[in-house]
Parts: C-alpha cells; structure tokens; sequence
C-alpha cells in the first residue's frame, strides 16, 4: 500500500491531466521532515488504520468467549462487511491527496467537504443495497441466520463507516494524526461496552449494533475536529473537479476486488469445513487483517508529506523523504510480525474458549505471522 500511494501521488502531481488546469507553484518551499517527525506522524496515525480491523477484532475475542457458532458465522459476515467497505479505499486516498496538495485553506475546505458528501452518499447507498440482499438464503449450513443478521445490522453502520474513512484522511491530509488518534480510541471504548453489555444478551446481533453506534460516535468526533481546523463548509462545493480528485483512483477498486475475492474464498471454504474450522479461520482472519493493516500508516505518512515537496520540485528531498518513509516501513513490519507472534503465544485462549478452535487455530497462526512481516503487505480492504 505505501508503494502505490508513493507511486499514485508521483504521477497524480507531476503529470496532471491536460484537461485539469495546472496550479501555479507556491511561493513558499516545503521544509524536509525530521525522522523523528515522519515516526511521530506515523506512531500517531495507527490507531486510524487499524480501526476496522480492531473492531472486529475485539467483537471476534469477545463474540468467540460467548458462541463458538457465532464466531464461525462472524468469518463469512465480517468478510462481506469489510470487503465492501474497504472498496472504498479510494476516498480514502483521494481526500489524503487532495487535501495534504492543497494551495490554500480554501481549497482543501472544498475538497474535505467534498470528500465528506461524496463518502456519506455511497456509503448510505451502498448500505442500503446491503440491508436488502442479506438473507440467510445467501449462506450455508447452521450459520447462516447469524450471518445474515449481522450484516443487516452493520449495513445500517456503513454510511458512518464510508464518511469516517473520508474525515480521517483529510485529517491526515492536514497532518493532523491526533484528531483521528482520539476518534479511534472512543471508538474502541464504545466498541468494547457495547460489546460487554450486548453480546450476553443478544450474541452476534449486539456485537454489530455495538460496532455500528462506535461508528457513528468516530465519525461524529472527526466531523467535529475537520469543522474545528476550518475543513468543512456549508454547503459544500461539489464540482467535477473535485469529484474527479476523488475517483482518479478509483482504478485501484479493481486490484482491491481480485483480493478480495481470494480473502473471500477462503472464507468460505473454512465455513464449509464445519463450525470449529470456520471459528478458528475468524480467529486467524482477524488478527492477519489487524497485523496486515499496520503497514498501511506508512501510506498514509507519504501522502500527507510527499505532494508538497513533489511541488517544490526538489528530488533530491523527495528522494531522502522516501528512504525515511521506507525505513519506518521495515520498523513498522517489524512491530506487525512481533504481534502476530506473541498475541497467540502468550495467549493462546484469548479470542475463545472452545477448545477446538483454540488448537487448531494456534497450530496455524505462525504463517499468517510470517506473512505480516512483509512491509507492503495490507489487509485485504486497504
């Protein structure tokens, strides 16, 4: 992921489109990032990146000490609710970029409020598509109920989920990493009481509701911290220009897809194996996708600094610059693979207490380590 928003800001800047006005340099000279600068941003911004993955991790610890059913229906839902928002990635990206390229305040006003508008207008319409084709018709075997419920549960979450992914990045954008820092810790608090307080009572379906109230509570948060920097106007200006800042990566959409459809795959196949498989392949899933999502942060470090200093026209800077981010990437996917190692063996019965599932899902948690370990791996929605 850090390689190809290295790439797309590269070439989004220096080789604009001849139908898009080229904007005059800026008078003033991008100053060149510490290290210490680039590891801080980056430290400050994981919390954002592993949100959607933390999420589901806590509901997989806490839904798998409460049904080993239920957890092996949360591999199948889970997959279908995050593959689909994590198409969306490519606001994400866009609002990053447009925002952190900006010339003035005004501009990257227009574009985080277009950001915003254009993330809550595809997820409510993506939701909504959502909420209606769930039906346990389309899963199999003893889990489909559970399944189809709690993705109609979560569907009622994604237009949070899409504009939160949106207010995040133009947060970053404006090098702001404390706001959306602060967003995902109440996330996770909320996540967790709703958890602890829904799933004895409720099982699956109040692990979702628990995931869809932090969502709306994140987004809130962040919409609040955009409209404090001065980033969001009313009403907001939405031209084809900035619409196109937006969906110019929307190719990625495609690469995104074949993944997901890999994911998904094996999803399925564990599900089909039986309910202690699939509680164990939830288990694996949850915390590769929670390992994986760390290297995204450093992605999101170079699009916050790199435009500016690509319009300085300095590449020598943009050279250094990227060895930096390079470096804190290998730290990164050292601190990914030392999760992925140690959570499972020291404690081997944190995500359930089903015996079986526990076994097994040890047993297979040393390769998805060392799959983490790669710097551009990502999870499968990012």
């Amino acid at each position: 992921m850090m390689l190809f928003v290295v790439i797309v800001s590269v070439s989004a800047l220096q080789a604009p489109p001849a139908t898009v006005r080229r904007v005059p340099v800026r008078a003033t000279i991008s100053e060149e990032p510490t290290m210490g600068k680039l590891a801080a941003f980056t430290l400050t911004a994981i919390p954002v990146f592993i949100a959607p993955s933390l999420l589901s991790l806590i509901d997989t610890a806490i839904v798998g000490r409460h049904s080993s059913l239920e957890l092996a229906a949360m591999g199948p839902a889970c997959a279908v609710v995050d593959s689909i928002s994590g198409l969306f990635v490519f606001v994400s990206v866009g609002a990053t970029n447009a925002v952190s390229s900006a010339e003035t305040l005004g501009i990257a006003r227009t574009s985080a409020s277009a950001g915003a508008v254009v993330a809550t207008a595809l997820g409510t319409l993506v939701g909504g598509a959502l909420a209606v084709a769930a039906s346990p018709a389309r899963f199999a075997g003893p889990i489909a109920a559970p399944c189809a419920a709690y993705v109609r549960i979560r569907a009622v979450g994604m237009p949070a989920a899409v504009a939160l992914m949106s207010a995040q990045a133009s947060c970053l954008g404006a090098k702001d990493s404390e706001s959306p820092a602060r967003a995902t810790l109440l996330a996770s608090v909320v996540n967790v009481a709703g958890d602890l307080l829904l799933v004895p009572s409720m099982g699956i379906r109040g692990a979702a509701w628990a995931t869809v109230f932090c969502q709306f509570a994140a987004a809130a948060t962040c919409a609040k911290a955009l409209a404090k920097n001065r980033l969001l106007e009313f009403p907001p200006k939405i031209t084809k220009s900035e619409l196109r800042k937006f969906f110019a990566f929307g190719g990625f959409m495609v690469v995104l897809l074949m993944k997901i459809l890999t994911y998904n795959q094996a999803v399925a196949l564990a599900a089909a194996l039986g309910p202690a498989s699939g509680a164990a392949h939830q288990v694996i899933y949850s915390l590769s996708r929670f390992c994986y999502t760390l290297g995204d942060t450093t992605g999101a470090t170079a699009q916050a600094f790199l435009p500016p200093i690509i319009k300085d026209h300095n590449p020598e800077m943009v050279a250094r610059v990227v060895g930096k981010i390079c470096v804190t990437s290998c730290v990164v996917a050292l601190a990914s693979a030392t999760t992925a190692i140690a959570l499972p063996t020291l404690a081997p019965h944190f995500f359930t207490t089903d015996a079986a599932a526990s076994a097994f899902s040890c047993t297979r948690l040393s390769s998805a380590s060392r799959a983490s370990s790669s710097p551009t791996e990502t999870s499968p929605g990012s």
